[in-house]
């Protein structure tokens, strides 16, 4: 059965109501205001929401994008786990799949089961499960693109390199309101980039980056590092 969410968003709280397709009340709860708590509760929740509906308001749309942002990234962790469980069942019977793109791995998983009625049974439903997650991964895809191109500050991000249009979304979302930073530099520490610190008397210990701070963020950003690193031929 379908079910639905709406989200009252209010600055600090925001409730939550999930019904079925016949209206009947799920789930109620008062959520915290950020896209984190949000998506911690969907997930504890135990069934699939099929449409989430948003109010309007100052919030809304970074509330949307960091929901976006985790479905986007679950779909692709889903869509990542069947291609890994395909590869896993082929392999126990001595067939590799070698490396592949994601548009020919279709094509290589039914070459190598063709002629084995056991094998293609069970991979022909798993790359019809593959196929309707990669469609609706598509989806997703496709609308964060339509935000970053309507969006004047994720393209002017996109102009530094190996900033794409998800390292940009992600990092304009979780900055929120610029005006709070006093110096580009302090930025670093509200996503965990900077080092931790100890200092106790005579003793003073730099250890590794604090991970404070959203996780998705600093991903994204070492992400985009280490592409430049590459591009560079520094790594």
């Amino acid at each position: 059965m379908e079910q639905y969410a709406g989200i009252d968003v209010s600055l600090e709280l925001s409730s939550v109501c999930v019904v079925d397709a016949q209206g009947k009340i799920v789930k109620e709860a008062k959520v915290a205001s950020e896209p984190e708590a949000l998506i911690g509760f969907f997930e504890t929740l135990g069934i699939a929401v099929n449409r989430i509906g948003l109010e309007a308001g100052p919030l809304s749309q970074w509330l949307r994008a960091g929901l976006k942002r985790a479905a986007r990234k679950q779909l692709l962790g889903r869509l990542i786990d069947v291609e890994l469980s395909i590869r896993g069942i082929l392999r126990g019977f001595g067939l590799k799949v070698g490396p592949v793109t994601r548009k020919n791995f279709e094509a290589r998983i039914r070459e190598l089961v063709t002629g084995q009625a056991t094998l293609e049974r069970i991979t022909m439903a798993m790359l019809s499960a593959r196929a309707a997650l990669k469609a609706e991964y598509a989806k997703l895809h496709k609308a964060v693109l339509t935000i970053v191109r309507d969006d004047a500050v994720c393209r002017r991000l996109m102009t530094v390199p190996s900033v794409g249009p998800l390292v940009a979304i992600t990092y304009k979302s979780a900055i929120d309101d610029p005006h709070r930073i006093a110096k580009s530099k302090a930025a670093g520490a509200l996503f965990g980039l900077t080092p931790k610190k100890y200092q106790s008397g005579e003793k003073d210990v730099t250890g590794g980056i604090t991970l404070a701070g959203d996780e998705m963020v600093r991903t994204a950003l070492y992400e985009a590092g280490v592409s430049e690193a590459l591009c560079k031929g520094s790594l």
